[in-house]
């Protein structure tokens, strides 16, 4: 499965079983991380770094890019459970993330 695959299947859990914050998936929905959770490792890790390359391009004061390389699924929550933070500005970035991905052919 492609990335671009991945990270359109994440968007459309979203929007049919809802965003979550403060977890990986409930009964009320997905959080980021869990709604690309569904893949394979290796795309699943460039699902959520194509993510994190729009969450630092979108919101360049939020400092969500930092630590390790593993701390992928930590920085996705941090930005994810941010209090502020709205469906529509997560949805946004798997848009984004989504076209990135398609336009380098993944």
């Amino acid at each position: 499965m492609k990335t671009s695959e991945v990270l359109a299947a994440g968007r459309e859990r979203l929007e049919r079983k809802g965003w979550i914050q403060g977890r990986w998936s409930s009964n009320e929905g997905y959080c980021m991380a869990g709604a690309i959770s569904a893949s394979d490792i290796l795309t699943r890790r460039a699902a959520a770094s194509g993510l994190l390359v729009k969450i630092d391009e979108m919101w360049p004061e939020g400092n969500y890019r930092f630590g390790h390389a593993d701390a992928t699924n930590f920085k996705l929550a941090r930005f994810n459970d941010d209090p502020s933070r709205t469906k529509e500005e997560v949805l946004a970035v798997f848009d984004k993330a989504i076209l990135s991905a398609q336009e380098h052919g993944d």
